[in-house]
């Protein structure tokens, strides 16, 4: 520690940053992307993260249905186009 010789040194205390919660993959998700081949591993840390949050925030089966769909699209897009993994 620096300090003046007239004053006391600051203290200071290093804590670790919050984590993440780790979102799980629904089964009925990590089945249809086993069908088609598909995987989340594609995808950032925090797309993957974003893209299941918005899944497990779906409140109705039909807004659940939606963004599944959507998000296979989505990866199958990107498989079609060539995107590196």
């Amino acid at each position: 520690m620096v300090g003046d010789r007239e004053e006391l040194p600051g203290i200071a205390w290093l804590v670790r940053g919050r984590e993440r919660p780790q979102y799980r993959i629904p089964a009925s998700l990590s089945g249809l992307l086993e069908q088609k081949g598909l995987s989340l591993d594609v995808l950032s840390p925090s797309d993957r993260r974003h893209a299941l949050s918005m899944i497990h925030e779906a409140r109705a089966g039909s807004t659940l249905a939606e963004r599944t769909a959507d998000l296979v699209r989505f990866l199958e897009d990107r498989k079609d186009y060539g995107v590196p993994s």
